[in-house]
């Protein structure tokens, strides 16, 4: 089962719902106001009845938006661990999203799929190498985990 529901996406539904996003945050400040132009814009897109749209994506676009009121600590932490686990080029992939949040909600998605892809084609055989997908693991469940459950939380 993923972590992410926007994995659950098609690549390219998965950049629409990006672009949409980018779109409706350059136009408003108010989250509830960002996922409901997200919605309206998601419907003209597709040409699909609203109801249908919500059912597939609401929850989507909810999930990316909760990646920009992720606190900076939990960030810090997940890419400390990635870096720890020796996964620097992953971690250097969520350093820009430290002053800009918008990055987080393009790079939490290939993120996890990326590790994903690296788990399955090369099983850890060794402890030390299980204990870097460990911490990897853990790293990625810190960008979900609080993006999904806490992130609207001051830390």
């Amino acid at each position: 089962m993923f972590l992410n529901k926007a994995l659950s996406l098609p690549t390219t539904e998965l950049h629409l719902v990006q672009d949409i996003l980018d779109e409706a945050i350059a136009m408003h400040s108010d989250p509830s106001a960002i996922r409901e132009q997200a919605i309206d814009l998601l419907q003209l897109n597709l040409q699909q009845p609203e109801s249908a749209v919500v059912d597939r994506f609401a929850a989507i676009v909810d999930e990316l938006l909760a990646h920009m009121a992720m606190p900076t600590n939990k960030l810090m932490l997940a890419i400390a661990l990635l870096r720890e686990a020796g996964f620097e080029e992953e971690a250097d992939l969520l350093r820009p999203a430290i002053p800009d949040r918008m990055l987080l909600i393009r790079a939490a998605p290939g993120l996890e799929s990326r590790l994903r892809d690296i788990f399955n084609h090369c099983p850890a055989c060794s402890n030390s190498e299980r204990h870097s997908h460990d911490l990897a693991w853990r790293a990625l469940e810190h960008l979900t985990f609080n993006a999904r459950f806490g992130s609207s939380k001051a830390s």
